[in-house]
């Protein structure tokens, strides 16, 4: 379990992976969990600490799993780029209903013309790659791969 000096849990944290990037994300709950997914695969992106939210879009994910919510989160997340409507550089999980495995979240977005000199890299894809959720005692986490 990640934990920074002062014994707090860390919210993500990247991953050596061989061809792509990975990081693995930490949670006491599944709202918490894909917000600190989310939290994770924009500082991929960009630097987020570096950009104020400009606007702000509302995406909302649907699933049959807690594991398949959270990619179909970030896939929702990462179409916000894909489509040119910005580049995200904050993520807030706003409602979750864990009985209909459905979630909305904010997302703040800066153009991409003011993102450039702060772009870390791009993903093309999120994977389903040995995508599971793990429980240490009341911590939960999980590891999501992505396609660059």
């Amino acid at each position: 379990m990640a934990e920074r000096r002062d014994g707090h849990l860390l919210p993500y944290e990247e991953i050596e992976h061989a061809a792509d990037y990975a990081l693995r994300a930490y949670g006491h709950d599944l709202r918490e969990l894909i917000q600190n997914a989310g939290h994770g695969m924009i500082s991929l992106l960009v630097d987020p600490t570096a950009l104020a939210p400009d606007y702000f879009a509302e995406i909302e994910a649907d699933s049959e799993t807690p594991e398949d919510l959270i990619v179909a989160c970030l896939k929702e997340l990462l179409y916000l780029e894909e489509e040119g409507r910005g580049i995200p550089v904050s993520f807030e999980v706003t409602q979750t209903d864990e009985q209909r495995m459905r979630a909305v979240c904010s997302v703040g977005l800066v153009p991409l013309e003011a993102a450039r000199p702060h772009l870390r890299g791009t993903i093309k894809a999120v994977t389903y790659h040995d995508l599971h959720i793990a429980r240490h005692d009341d911590i939960f986490s999980i590891v999501i791969t992505f396609d660059t």
